[in-house]
């Protein structure tokens, strides 16, 4: 499908992460003012799907389960020389806008990316330190090149943004035993496929002792509230 869109527009990959509403909330935030949003996600969510068409946004699906992978599958779709790569749990407020959009004005030499760091919201709280215990892909804006093939070589621009960008987890202690959950079943399928003859029992049950341990250092013995 040809893209309709100039370089010189702002485009948006959102890497989808539940919840739906979320979901929502963010390419609500992104529709007022990013020209082109390319939401990433699996084939077998269409609740998602449902969602994004509502926003008349483009999909990519993907079969892949990094997020910086899943970026690169909606960095093939656009054509534009600026482009913000985001989580769909995440709003990227005001006054960062204003920032984003007066860095897309300036002409560099080089292809680099510029990190947004998150303000991050659990519990409905606001947590004093950036504290992520999903170990999650820090968002950018980056600027790109024809021959820029994956994000990971870019280069780090140190520009501090006016602004905030805001991270929500997850709202209640039942959303946060689902993840653990949905990590233990990940981490599980991960190890089943270096550890052939591990039955899956024993896999789930370390997959979710090293959830609750990643969940529990991050915010009690860090203090992040």
């Amino acid at each position: 499908m040809e893209n309709l869109y100039s370089k010189k527009h702002l485009a948006a990959v959102v890497s989808f992460q539940e919840p739906l509403d979320k979901l929502r909330s963010c390419l609500k935030s992104l529709s007022r003012w990013v020209p082109e949003v390319i939401v990433v996600v699996r084939d077998n969510e269409n609740s998602a799907k449902r969602i994004i068409e509502e926003f008349k946004m483009s999909i990519c699906i993907h079969s892949v389960t990094s997020t910086s992978a899943q970026w690169e599958c909606g960095l093939a779709q656009t054509n534009s020389s600026w482009v913000l790569l985001v989580n769909s749990n995440e709003i990227i407020t005001g006054q960062l806008r204003k920032s984003i959009v007066e860095k897309t004005k300036v002409c560099l030499d080089n292809p680099c990316k510029f990190a947004l760091s998150p303000t991050i919201i659990f519990l409905k709280k606001r947590l004093k330190y950036s504290l992520d215990w999903h170990d999650s892909q820090p968002s950018y804006l980056t600027y790109l090149s024809k021959n820029v093939s994956t994000i990971q070589t870019l280069k780090t621009n140190n520009f501090l943004f006016e602004g905030e960008l805001i991270r929500h987890n997850e709202d209640t202690l039942a959303d946060c035993t689902n993840a653990v959950i949905n990590k233990a079943n990940k981490r599980a399928e991960y190890l089943g496929k270096v550890l052939t003859k591990s039955n899956a029992y024993f896999l789930f049950v370390a997959g979710l002792v090293s959830s609750m341990k990643i969940f529990t250092l991050n915010f009690f013995l860090r203090k992040g509230f």
